[in-house]
Formats: structure tokens, sequence, C-alpha cells
């Protein structure tokens, strides 16, 4: 008996209404209006409701107390709030929808409805819900759906409604949530709907909206959510959108938007926000696609990370950037890790790094930065990971590097830094310092153990001769021997001739108008004599004048040249400097001075004996400079030392020899 009773109830629950449910049903109703039973029934049979699942079946059409029906919810006779939520629900929503005008809610999210939204939309006034979203409903927004003056929350997402946003939008002046996202909307956002003061939440993304966005979209000061990606949106973002202090604003994927949005940022300080903005500006493509800009959350962007309200964290290695590194980056002084490596930086490593207090690694390898390593002042403390590798930086090691008590790694490899390796590098952790590929030097015997020790001579047998410093001390004996030649020889005589000629001929006159011919009287010749012999005179005093000028300038070629040595070779360039004026005086020695004495006193024997003397005293001469050079400097200075000897005097003879010729 208990079975059977069993039984009896199950097949209760599977009694099924008639499809379609005829219109007569309603008449039998009493809990609510006739025209709200059918526009029930009308909902059911437009949504094929013969194939919605048991729990509705088994009640919507079955019973005549549709205030029990799933989903349906009453208060005083009538319908307030229809939820059929993620049934598989299939067909279009009937016109007669519009006549549940006690309607607060109508929530069919998540199914499958088809068609459009029917006009008659617009009478459920009292509506304060409205949820169409994910479904496939398709067609025009409704200008009438202004007339929904109560509605709080809108969602209409993820269905396939096309044509512009209705003006008439801007009537909802209660909406708090407006959800159009996900759809084919195209034309400009209204300007309307700066009147939706109430508004907390916006998506809009990810339609074909165009257009540039209002500045009166900055009055929606309620915001906690602006979502205007993935449209074409384009013109500037507007300084007003900064307002919206509590809201989250994506802008991303509007291709042709530009501006910045740091006037909306509140997580981190704007001036931190201002220098992130810099460095997009320096390759808006690559870095729009992390993000960057389109959110007003910085700490959310691909390769930023923030802690206590700060960036702290910066990686943008490989991100195709160019240009000098942005200035403004010093205004990141909680930044612990800042990582600009395999881009394309030039320009020098601007100052402001050691402001950076809280560094602790810096790695800017992989670039094209030029110019020296700034000094560290004593603000890196804290800084683990240096990384200037694969540059062209050039100039010395700073000795403040030394200073760095933390370091654990120094990467300075493949630039083209010169000089001595300053004592300070003893200081550190020798096990991760790379000075390869450079033009270093080291003069002190205690830094050449060290770097022997810790480096295993790698350090020293890839170091190259600094090519700045060759190519100045070219220069440097170029201008001396030219101007030792400039202050030796003497001045042609032809020259001096010739400027006396063209001084008389100058102050005759010749090209004025000959007078008539007379006889020539002896006065005239005369004065003619004087104004010649005058001439004559003046032009030996101004061709004196003009050879001690000309002397003079040979003077500051030579000390012009020794003041560029003195400065590339400091002690040991003044040794060999020493040793070329001293090959110089002993040349002209031998030539001038005592050739003619003991070939007096001595004879012919005795000049041979002064030249070998000489030679001795050039080959000694070089013997000591390479002695010198080769240990702090290279081979290539002497080479350069003796260029430089041979220029001045074989140029001293040239000269010479061209002066008799011409003479």
């Amino acid at each position: 008996m208990q079975q059977q009773f069993k039984n009896w109830i199950q097949e209760i629950k599977e009694i099924k209404a008639i499809f379609p449910i005829p219109n007569t049903f309603c008449r039998t109703v009493t809990q609510i209006p006739l025209f709200e039973c059918q526009a029930l029934i009308d909902f059911y049979n437009n949504t094929n409701g013969k194939d919605w699942p048991k729990i509705l079946l088994n009640k919507w059409g079955v019973t005549n107390r549709p205030c029990q029906w799933e989903g349906v919810k009453c208060r005083a006779g009538h319908v307030i709030a229809l939820r059929l939520t993620e049934k598989k629900i299939t067909g279009t929503i009937p016109e007669s929808i519009g006549d549940l005008s006690y309607l607060t809610s109508l929530n069919i999210y998540k199914n499958n409805l088809t068609g459009t939204l029917p006009k008659s939309l617009s009478n459920l006034t009292q509506l304060t819900f409205l949820s169409l979203r994910s479904n496939q409903l398709n067609g025009p927004l409704p200008e009438s759906i202004g007339k929904l003056s109560q509605l709080e929350i809108l969602a209409l997402g993820n269905n396939q409604f096309s044509g512009s946003i209705p003006n008439s939008i801007g009537n909802l002046i209660q909406l708090e949530v407006m959800y159009l996202d996900n759809n084919q909307l195209s034309g400009v956002l209204p300007k309307s709907i700066s009147q939706l003061t109430q508004l907390e939440n916006i998506r809009l993304n990810n339609n074909k909206l165009n257009g540039s966005l209002p500045k009166s979209i900055g009055n929606l000061l309620q915001l906690e959510e602006l979502n205007l990606s993935s449209n074409n949106f384009n013109g500037t973002i507007p300084i007003s959108i900064g307002k919206l202090s509590q809201a989250k604003i994506d802008l991303s994927n509007n291709q042709q938007l530009s501006g910045f949005i740091c006037s909306a940022v509140t997580e981190i300080p704007p001036i931190e926000c201002e220098a992130l903005f810099d460095i997009y500006q320096l390759n808006i493509d690559k870095l729009r696609k992390n993000d960057w800009n389109e959110t007003n959350i910085p700490c959310g962007w691909d390769d930023v990370a923030c802690k206590n309200g700060h960036i702290s964290k910066l990686d943008l290695s490989n991100k195709q950037l160019t240009g000098s590194i942005p200035e403004s980056i010093g205004n990141l002084i909680y930044l612990e890790e800042l990582s600009l490596s395999k881009n394309q930086f030039s320009g020098s490593i601007p100052e402001f790094i050691g402001q950076l207090k809280h560094l602790k690694t810096l790695r800017l390898n992989n670039n094209q930065l030029s110019g020296p390593i700034p000094e560290i002042r004593g603000n890196l403390n804290l800084l683990k990971i240096l990384d200037l590798s694969k540059n062209q930086l050039s100039g010395s090691i700073p000795e403040s590097i030394g200073n760095l008590k933390q370091l654990e790694g120094l990467h300075l490899h493949e630039n083209a830094l010169c000089g001595n390796i300053p004592l300070s590098l003893m200081n550190l952790k020798p096990y991760r310092v790379s000075l390869k590929n450079n033009h270093l030097t080291a003069s002190n015997q205690d830094i050449i153990n060290w770097l022997n020790r810790h480096l295993n001579h790698e350090w020293e047998t890839s170091q190259t001769v600094c090519p700045q410093k060759i190519w100045l001390m070219i220069l440097a004996i170029l201008l001396l021997a030219i101007g030792i030649v400039i202050a030796t020889i003497k001045t042609p005589m032809v020259w001096k001739k010739r400027f006396i000629t063209l001084l008389q001929k100058t102050f005759r006159n010749e090209n004025s108008i000959k007078p008539e011919i007379k006889p020539v009287r002896f006065d005239s010749k005369v004065s003619e004599v004087i104004k010649s012999s005058f001439l004559s005179i003046l032009g030996v005093y101004v061709w004196k004048l003009f050879g001690i000028l000309w002397k003079l300038f040979g003077i500051f070629m030579i000390l012009l040249g020794i003041l560029i040595i003195l400065g590339l070779l400091k002690t040991a360039g003044i040794v060999g400097l020493f040793f070329i004026f001293l090959f110089f005086i002993v040349d002209l020695l031998i030539k001038y001075g005592y050739k003619i004495l003991l070939q007096k006193t001595f004879g012919i024997l005795g000049v041979y004996v002064w030249k070998l003397f000489g030679i001795f005293m050039i080959l000694l001469g070089i013997l000591i400079i390479f002695v010198i050079l080769y240990v702090g400097i290279g081979f290539v200075y002497i080479f350069l030392f003796f260029i430089g000897y041979l220029l001045i005097k074989y140029g001293y003879k040239i000269g010479n020899y061209s002066v008799r010729r011409l003479d």
C-alpha cells in the first residue's frame, strides 16, 4: 500500500501542462488579473515551454495558482517579479510582457532567447531590475527604453544588440548599473549619459562605439567601474576623467585614443604614474598591449608591481623601447627593482639613478647607452645587482662603485670603458665581477693580484687599447709635429718678395685712369724711389711681424699637443714626453752645435762619434719608454711616440729643404 502511494505521488509530480496552454486556462485563475496570467501563458508558449526543465514544467500551466509557479513572485494580487535564469529557454519574448505593469524585476539571464526587445517593454514603468544578459537577442535598443524611469539595474550584455545607444537613456536617472557590454553597438557615447549621476558601474566594452569621450563623463562621481575597452573611441582622454577618483577605469584596446589616464589614478602618487606614462610614450603600441595607460590601476599593468602604495618593481626587458631613459623615472624613489635590459635605449645613464635609495637590482644591459658611468654618492647602499654590460659606455669605472657594500654582482663587460681599474673594487665580492672586453688597465700591483686571483686573467687578455686615447694621441703628435715645423723653419724668401711686390702694386693704384703723357720730371722720379723704398721697408717689418705671429702659432700648437698628451698619459706620459724632446734636442745639438765644433777640432771622425752617441741615446730612450709604458699603458703608445719623433725630425728636414729650394 505504501509503495502504491509513493507511485501515485510520483505520477502527480510528473504531470505536465498541455502545450500550448490554451487561452481559456486563465479563466480559472483568481490570484492575479486575467491579462497578467495571459502574459505568463504567452511567455510559456513563445519560449517552447514543453522543452523547459522539469522543475518548471511540473508547475507552469498545471495548477491555477501562477504565484506558486517556478520563478514567479506576486504581491497584493499582481506579478512583481519573473526570474528564470540559466534554464536554457529558447524562443522570443512576447509583446504581452508589457501587460505585467506591476513588474519590478525581470531576470531572464543566461538563456537562449532570440529576437528583438518588444516595444511594450516600455510599459513596465515600475521596473527597477532588468537583466536579459547572455542571450541571443538582437536589433536596436528602443528609444522608449528611456521611459523606465525607476530602473536601477540595466543588464543587456552578451547579446547581439546593434545600432546606437539611445539618447533617452539619460532619462534613467535612478540607474546604478548599466551593462551593455559584448554587443555590436555603434555610434558615439551619448552626452546624456552624464545625467546618470547615480551610476556606479558602466560596462560598454567589446562593442563598436566610436567618437571621443564626452568631457561630461567626469560628472559621474559615484562610479566604481568604467569599462570602455575594445571599442573604436578616438581623440584624447578628457582631463575630467580625473574626477572619477573611486572608479576602476579600463580604456584598453581603443587604438586611436590618446592622452594619459594618470589623473584618475589613486593607488599610487600622480608623480609616479606620470613617470610610467613617460615610458609608455617610448613605445605606445608595444606597451598598450600590456594594458599600460588602459586602466587606472597601474599596479595591475604588466611588468609593474607595487608595495605600500608605491611602485616597487619595473621590468620592461625586451620591449623594443627606444630613445633616452626618461628622467622622470627618478621620481620612482621606492623602486627596488629596475630592469630596462634588451631594448634600444641610447644616450647616457641619467644621474637620477643615484637617487633611488631603495634600489636592490638595476639591469640596463644590452642597450646602446653611451657616456660615462655616473658617480654613486652613497644613496644606493642596498644595491645587490648592477648590470651595465653590452652597451657603449666609456670613461673610467668610478671609484665610488667600491662603496656599494651590499653589491653581489657587477657586470660591466663588453663596453668601451677605459683607464685604470679602481682599487675600491677589491671591497666587492669578486665571484660576480665581470670586466672583460673593455679597454681597462691596472697599474697597482694589489689590484692586479686581486684581479688575477679571482678573474683568472680573463680581465686582462680581453682588454684592448682605448680608441679615444689613440685618436687623441694621434692628434697631439700631429699638433706637436706641425707646431715644431712651423716654429723652426724659415719663411721662404719667395713668399717675402711676393708680399712686398703685392704691397707696392696696391699703393701705386695702377688701375686708375692714366693721365695724358707728359715729359718725365726729375722730382717725380725721386718721389717714386722714396715711395718704393718706404713700401719695401714697411713690407719687411710687416713680414717680420707675420713671421713672429706664425712662430707663436707653431708654439701654441706644440703646447696644445703637450697638454693633450699630459691629460691622456699622466705620469707615464710625462716621462715618455720628456724622452721625445730629449731625442729632438740631441738631434739638434748633433746637427747644428757640435757638428761645427767637432769638424774644426776632431775632424770628420768626431762627427760620426757624436752621431753614434745620438743614435745610442735615441735607442736608450725608446727602451726606457717601452719599459715604463708597457706596464701601465701598452705597446701602441710606444709606436705612436716613435712615429711622433719621426714626424718631428723629418718634418723639420723637409721644411728646411723646402725653404732652401724656394730661396
